[in-house]
């Protein structure tokens, strides 16, 4: 399973505090090996914009949706 998989297993379950770091840990994982254009970063951050968003956390979930460029 992925790291990506599982924080979003633990972010429907509502564990946030659980999926924060593995969804971090992926992103910092596809952005040293991607693009910051590559259609998977976009998703990784505007996943976890997502969770930010959940957890009230909405300057956060601003600055992480601020740095997925749009396509």
């Amino acid at each position: 399973m992925s790291l990506n998989n599982l924080a979003a297993l633990h972010e429907a379950m509502a564990h946030h505090a659980e999926a924060e770091p593995l969804f971090t840990q992926s992103l910092e994982i596809l952005q040293r090996r991607l693009s910051p254009s590559h259609p998977q970063v976009i998703k990784s951050l505007n996943k976890l914009a997502e969770l930010y968003r959940k957890s009230g956390r909405e300057i956060e979930a601003a600055e992480m949706e601020k740095r997925a460029p749009v396509k």
